[in-house]
This record gives C-alpha cells, structure tokens and sequence, in this order.
C-alpha cells in the first residue's frame, strides 16, 4: 500500500468515527430531558420521634427522597421531600 493511499484510508476511518461519535452524542442530547418534581413537607411530632423511620420509609416506598430535615424551635421536626411527577 502506498503513502498516499494509505493516508486516505487513515482519513476515511477517522472522519467515520468522529460521525458515529458526534451521531451518538446528539442522540444521547436529544433523549434527555429536565425532570419535573413534585414535593412534600412532612411533620414529624415529638412523640412520634420513636417511629420516625418508619413514617420515612413509608414515604420512600411511596417514591419520595428526603431532601432536608429541619429543627424548627418547636416539638417535632420538619422533613422536605421530592418525587418525580
């Protein structure tokens, strides 16, 4: 094989996979898309602090994730959690 042709080739063959790389990447842009939430308060009361994770897992079976607890000042506990829609 001589230089030029097997400068084509080498040509060919990288001009190919950077379509097949660049094609893949756009469909993997094009399938993407921003989810949507949905969320939820939960208020936990201070004599329910014994069963606290069993309300979460509740929740969680249900398909929402704690976000974030918060101490309020006040008997009991806040608990922020999200769901796709």
């Amino acid at each position: 094989m001589t230089a030029s042709k097997f400068r084509w080739l080498l040509v060919g063959v990288c001009l190919t996979a950077l379509c097949v790389v660049d094609w893949t990447a756009y469909g993997q842009r094009q399938s993407r898309s921003t989810p949507s939430w949905q969320y939820k308060v939960v208020f936990v009361e201070e004599k329910d602090f014994g069963r606290t994770e069993e309300i979460l897992n509740g929740y969680g079976a249900q398909g929402w994730e704690l976000v974030q607890k918060q101490n309020w000042g006040r008997p009991g506990d806040l608990y922020y959690m999200k769901r796709i829609k």
